[in-house]
């Protein structure tokens, strides 16, 4: 599919953005991030760079040692971008791996993340993070 270039240049970005977050490199992610972007997880709502750093300290960094999205699809129309991915992680606490897919919809500015809303199954990711049971003798 062939993109106006404000609509490449989205895409390009999104693509950039989920390659720094494999990298581990969060200072590169939020340079792509607008100072009052808003992001939709379910319920959960983070306003700001701000919040979604100290969302990311909290509850994502220090929970996966290793985390990696492969974007499988994207279409991008104006200003928004929708991308089909899967993530691939290592937990932290036991070295166990998990994975997640979901569909991102942003809206960008600037060439810059400014709204998101991530679409997956938490419940399926909370089943995969719960500590392995041992076998009992």
């Amino acid at each position: 599919m062939t993109y106006r270039p404000t609509e490449q240049a989205n895409i390009d970005a999104v693509r950039r953005m989920i390659a720094l977050e494999g990298e581990r490199d969060w200072e590169g992610v939020y340079d792509l991030v607008t100072e009052d972007c808003v992001t939709s997880m379910g319920e959960l709502v983070l306003h700001g760079k701000a919040e979604m750093r100290a969302y990311d300290a909290k509850y994502f960094i220090p929970v996966f040692s290793r985390s990696a999205r492969t974007i499988f699809d994207t279409a991008a129309d104006g200003d928004a971008v929708v991308f089909r991915w899967r993530a691939d992680a290592t937990l932290a606490a036991d070295g166990r791996a998990v994975s997640w897919e979901g569909v991102s919809w942003c809206r960008m500015e600037g060439g810059k993340f400014a709204e998101g809303r991530i679409y997956t199954d938490s419940a399926a990711i909370q089943r995969q993070m719960r500590p392995s049971k041992e076998p009992t003798p």
